[in-house]
């Protein structure tokens, strides 16, 4: 896939502490997320539609989908000890 581009750095040191806050600090963003999916997950039924229909894919809901992916990427790679590196608990881009 050439639209799709992913980088994962490598980092040697780690935080114990941030490893405690990380325990506390996935609430927040899973609730963000969830319900941010939720209307993910309907803006993606409606692109088929769209698509369907109007033979084309809509800015909005194709903006929609891929903030949600990318968030979502980001909040896994600092859930898996990825990264110690926080993901803001907001939808905007850093």
């Amino acid at each position: 896939m050439e639209s799709v581009k992913i980088d994962i750095g490598y980092e040697e040191n780690a935080s114990r502490m941030e490893l405690l806050v990380r325990c506390v600090y996935w609430i927040p963003i899973y609730l963000v997320l969830m319900i941010v999916g939720f209307i993910g997950a309907f803006c993606i039924f409606l692109q088929w539609f769209h698509i369907l229909f109007a033979k084309k894919r809509s800015e909005s809901f194709h903006k929609w989908s891929a903030r949600y992916v990318k968030k979502m990427f980001e909040f896994v790679s600092y859930h898996y000890l990825l990264t110690d590196e926080r993901p803001p608990i907001s939808l905007e881009d850093r």
